[in-house]
């Protein structure tokens, strides 16, 4: 299948393919970082508050959710425990912090529950992230039943549904 992330062929194909995806994803990584920098510091106008003031946090927790589950896909490591993935977890949240405290000059209020938040969409995206990592590095072998062993044919006494007669 010309699905695969991995070749041991000698076609390159696949490993072209993993390039294209890299940069697509690191493209659509930093356009995300800068829509949810842009939409976090304009004024939101009083009817669209209104309606989403009650949603205030679970907003926040997806926004940062998606940004860490990009960020995890775009630093790709086998090992969760690597430097570029140590590293992650507090520029993240840094990040965020940033984001919380420069909101004050353009008219919108910083709150610390909104960055605990924040900061709890980056870890679950974090992790999210990991978990489809490793899912890609290590493909599940498919399930495989097996109805008859070769050779117990004969002394099977039964019908073809299995049911002795």
């Amino acid at each position: 299948m010309y699905f695969s992330l991995f070749s041991n062929s000698s076609t390159n194909s696949p490993l072209r393919l993993i390039a294209v995806s890299r940069w697509a994803m690191r493209i659509v990584w930093f356009g995300y970082a800068v829509f949810l920098f842009v939409m976090t510091h304009i004024t939101i106008p009083q009817p669209v508050a209104h309606v989403t003031s009650g949603w205030d946090k679970p907003l926040h927790l997806g926004a940062y959710f998606v940004l860490a589950l990009l960020t995890g896909m775009v630093c790709v490591k086998a090992n969760p425990l690597s430097i570029s993935h140590r590293l992650l977890l507090p520029l993240l949240m840094i990040f965020a912090a940033f984001d919380e405290i420069l909101q004050g000059p353009f008219g919108r209020y910083p709150d610390v529950r909104d960055w605990i938040s924040d900061c709890v969409g980056i870890v679950l995206g974090l992790a999210f992230a990991q978990l489809i990592i490793w899912l890609i590095k290590h493909p599940a072998v498919p399930f495989q039943l097996v109805l008859e062993k070769p050779g117990l044919e004969s002394r099977s006494s039964g019908n073809a549904s299995g049911f002795a007669q």
